[in-house]
């Protein structure tokens, strides 16, 4: 991208085809220094969307953005914790239960795919403060897509609910369980099941195997499903319910996480939970700290605990990644190499 002229055209004659907004700013700013300036750029580029990030986020929070903060890249799977209990393989009876199913924390994301995670977070925090008319809103919304495809559509719901408000979809249907809340919802459920299962592939979430005759294997994946989703989804969903019940940034939230999980895109992963989750933990970390001060006592010290427990993975993931962390041309091969 900096050696190179836009647009850039292969061979073949076919043009890069990439989510290649992020890399876009640096890469015109390197051709005005020399190539060896190139990592310091991005650095500096990376390091100016954080400072951004905070800022937005201060006149939110204000005294309580440096909790928001620890909170945001606190929040994780617990299979961690999952796993080293052997609840899993007690519950399911196996020796064994395969490829882990995950959503990929804001930590892991920052240090492995920083170029779509940043303008995520960046966004999040002008659209949390609404520094932007609908319009300037939908317009920045699509400069996203060249950042991170898969982090815009997951703002899609979240820009619906802040465009169009209907308090009588987010907050009536929810008021009262009645026998139309009830059908409305198991519609809904059923529509997600149904999706998920023609829309599955290959990998660690392939709910096809259902359709098969591996009834153990369909089973177990059944099973290894909704331990995940009852340990990562279910816990801070009844902790937060009691302030959140009515609010429509609660449910998007909720419901996304549960929509992603259960949608397969991607060949090798399954990249919609890859990049869609960091942005409901985005929203989640809001929930979780705005709802600490209104907790009684006890929910107040299991959220701390659910907290807690999520930070192992993240702190364990920093700590491997900080003794790596270069910004020198002979740093980063090094890093390329795993040396």
């Amino acid at each position: 991208m900096v050696r190179y002229d836009w647009p850039l055209v292969f061979p073949d004659g076919n043009l890069l085809v990439y989510y290649f907004g992020f890399w876009l700013p640096p890469a015109l700013a390197s051709k005005f220094f020399p190539l060896g300036w190139s990592p310091y750029l991005l650095w500096l580029w990376s390091l100016t969307g954080m400072v951004l990030f905070t800022g937005t986020m201060s006149f939110y929070f204000k005294s309580r953005i440096w909790i928001f903060i620890l909170v945001l890249f606190s929040l994780a799977p617990l299979n961690v914790v999952i796993n080293k209990t052997g609840i899993v393989y007690f519950l399911l009876g196996v020796k064994e239960v395969g490829q882990d199913l995950h959503w990929n924390c804001c930590m892991a994301q920052l240090v492995c795919t920083f170029n779509h995670f940043i303008p995520c977070l960046v966004f999040g925090g002008v659209f949390i403060n609404r520094m932007l008319d609908k319009g300037s809103l939908l317009f920045f919304s699509s400069l996203l897509l060249l950042c991170s495809p898969f982090g815009g559509i997951a703002f899609l719901p979240y820009l619906a609910a802040a465009i169009y408000p209907d308090k009588s979809f987010f907050s009536d249907m929810f008021r009262s369980w009645n026998a139309r809340s009830f059908f409305l919802t198991a519609s809904a459920c059923g529509i997600v099941l149904v999706t998920a299962l023609f829309m599955s592939g290959a990998g660690s979430m392939n709910v096809l195997l259902l359709f098969q005759k591996e009834t153990d294997e369909s089973m177990i994946l059944l099973g290894r499903t909704i331990i995940f989703l009852a340990a990562n989804l279910v816990i801070p969903a009844i902790l937060l319910y009691p302030v959140f019940r009515k609010s429509s940034m609660f449910w998007i939230t909720i419901c996304g996480f549960a929509a992603c999980t259960l949608i397969y895109v991607g060949v090798r992963y399954n990249e919609l939970v890859f990049k869609t989750s960091g942005v409901f933990f985005f929203f989640l970390a809001i929930l979780c700290t705005q709802a600490f001060p209104m907790l009684g006592k006890v929910r107040k010290f299991l959220l701390v605990a659910y907290i807690a427990l999520c930070s192992i993975f993240p702190i364990r993931l920093f700590m491997h990644h900080a003794k790596t962390f270069s910004v020198t041309p002979v740093g980063i091969q090094k890093n390329i190499r795993n040396e």
